[in-house]
């Protein structure tokens, strides 16, 4: 096993810390082992990105990777990257819902971390269109209300990018006063789904209007 990591390190950086982000990128659990057991680092050492290897792994997709780092690395998970991004933020952004579960479930204070512009990490889900971040962070308490630094929420982004699908989700979760918050340039959701085809969406914002 020394021979493997020796080879990894000498073929990634004499770095061993970027080494160690680079195993959690690919996901080379073999490495990562062996680093955790041996080599003495602190592993919540941030990159010039201001990334660790948590944040490598999720960005990638490695859920067994994550799940190593979380239970035999104790890495923590309230690290930020140089624009204030959370792991989460880094599954939201690649659409990796199995990772971003994984790492809630560990973690669920994370969908309250808002990065250098304002956005939770379901503002990210939404500008990415990946319904199932969406559904993950719902279950897990996410903010439906807030709003970035261009005052849109959720509900604005979905409208906004005309995905009827993750628009409904939010619908079904958001408190009814979410349809009345206007974004930085005065617009309500209903604005933005009736500047597209999303007809259900359209005369379920309609409905809920009624009854306030």
């Amino acid at each position: 096993m020394h021979n493997c990591l020796d080879c990894f390190l000498n073929k990634r950086s004499s770095s061993k810390i970027s080494a160690f982000c680079y195993a959690a990128k690919v996901g080379n659990l073999d490495v990562l082992q062996e680093m955790i057991i041996d080599s003495g680092l602190d592993f919540n050492e941030q990159n010039r990105f201001g990334r660790s290897a948590l944040h490598y792994a999720c960005r990638y997709g490695q859920v067994l990777a994550i799940k190593l780092l979380l239970t035999e690395g104790a890495l923590r998970t309230d690290l930020l990257s140089n624009t204030m991004c959370s792991a989460a933020h880094d599954c939201c952004r690649f659409g990796h819902s199995s990772a971003l579960r994984l790492l809630l479930n560990h973690d669920e204070d994370l969908v309250h971390i808002l990065n250098s512009f304002g956005s939770l990490p379901i503002h990210i889900a939404c500008n990415v269109g990946s319904a199932e971040c969406v559904q993950v962070l719902l279950d897990c308490g996410s903010p439906t209300a807030a709003r970035n630094k261009k005052g849109m929420t959720a509900l604005h982004i979905a409208c906004e990018n005309e995905n009827e699908e993750i628009a409904s989700l939010l619908l079904e979760h958001a408190p009814q006063t979410a349809l009345v918050i206007r974004d930085a340039y005065d617009s309500l959701p209903l604005h933005h789904a009736c500047q597209t085809d999303m007809l259900l969406v359209v005369e379920h914002m309609l409905a809920c209007l009624d009854d306030m």
